[in-house]
């Protein structure tokens, strides 16, 4: 290992050596052979874009890179030239326990950008050095790594929504699955979307979903209150919680939820959001009374805007109705699909010149 380290620490650091990943999976790198590698990294002038130090032990014990010695060791080697830390960074299942891990964010928080990626799943991070490690990143929350895999840790509750909430956050993926969060901890999390941006996934295990995180999380999705609260609700988030939690119907809002988290992986944003308000303000019933306090000089503007997102809805097979809540709710609300929704669209649609008078 001391010469296969060695060697590979004088390849990192030939300047004429074009490399853009370097994969070294299972090569029981202990910490003095990664602090070699770590050096000829951190003088390099073009960062790697990829480094993975996955399942690296030292041969007979469990210290090796995996414990905390390791950790501080590659802490310290970026230390003068944070930049220079490759973008993408895997350093899973190395058994990283409770020491050393805020060494590396003190670090990371003090590069020019973020991290493409961090994965450290699998070691031995418990809550409160998970939390340790996010610390630096609430006062400079636009450096988070942008991926962050936590997941098949011993985190038993994790809140992220202080960072969430901050306008800059650069997280746009968490993974804590199969980690159990708390309750509150979850509606916290779900109420702390709505003004988020970025993030696009947010994986835990959740036993019991509780009625106020469905809430919180549909009102993150598309918050009702009013056309504009509406336009600029989350239109990011894909995932929350897992797969299973929002799939499945003990849940009067998940069907709501799921929608939601669809279209919300359409690319054009703008797009969502008008699907969002016609869907919230104008499916059941065509009322303008939303647009009252605009001029009537406007009207043609907002059948125009109208228009073009009765057609969206219409591309995506969803006229009038936008989702489908359940032979349940239609029952209840009397809802047919052959209502003035739908003559308002084909007439805007067959005459284009009312939206010019």
């Amino acid at each position: 290992e001391g010469r296969g380290c060695r060697d590979v620490s004088r390849l990192l650091s030939n300047q004429n050596i074009d490399l853009e990943e370097v994969n070294l999976t299972d090569e029981q790198i202990d910490s003095d052979g990664f602090q070699r590698i770590a050096n000829a990294l951190a003088c390099r002038k073009q960062p790697l874009n990829s480094l993975v130090l996955r399942r690296n032990h030292s041969i007979g014990g469990n210290r090796g890179f995996g414990g905390s010695e390791g950790i501080i060791r590659f802490a310290q080697a970026f230390a003068s030239n944070p930049d220079t830390i490759p973008n993408n960074l895997c350093i899973s299942g190395n058994g990283i326990g409770p020491v050393g891990l805020q060494d590396l964010s003190n670090v990371l928080v003090r590069r020019s950008f973020p991290l493409e990626s961090l994965e450290l799943y699998a070691n031995k991070i418990h809550t409160e050095t998970a939390n340790g490690f996010l610390s630096p990143f609430r006062q400079r929350p636009g450096l988070i790594p942008k991926i962050l895999n936590l997941s098949y840790n011993p985190i038993d509750d994790l809140d992220v929504s202080s960072l969430l909430r901050e306008e800059n956050c650069s997280l746009s993926s968490i993974n804590l699955f199969p980690n159990e969060i708390r309750r509150d901890t979850v509606n916290a999390i779900a109420r702390s979307v709505g003004t988020n941006k970025t993030v696009r996934e947010i994986l835990f295990d959740i036993r019991e979903f509780p009625w106020e995180g469905w809430w919180a999380l549909g009102n993150a999705l598309c918050n009702q209150t009013n056309i504009p609260a509406t336009f600029t609700s989350n239109h990011t988030l894909t995932r929350f919680g897992c797969e299973k939690d929002y799939n499945n119907n003990f849940s009067p809002y998940s069907p709501f939820i799921r929608w939601h988290l669809a279209i919300n992986a359409l690319p054009d944003k703008k797009l969502v959001a008008r699907m969002k308000v016609v869907d919230t303000h104008f499916a059941r019933k065509f009322d303008l009374n939303p647009f009252r306090e605009l001029a009537p000089s406007l009207i043609a503007e907002i059948l125009g805007f109208l228009s073009r997102a009765f057609a969206e809805l219409e591309g995506h097979g969803k006229l009038p109705l936008v989702h489908d809540y359940g032979k349940y709710k239609r029952k209840q609300e009397g809802v047919s699909r052959n209502n003035n929704l739908t003559i308002c669209f084909l007439m805007v649609k067959c005459i284009p010149e009312m939206l010019h008078g």
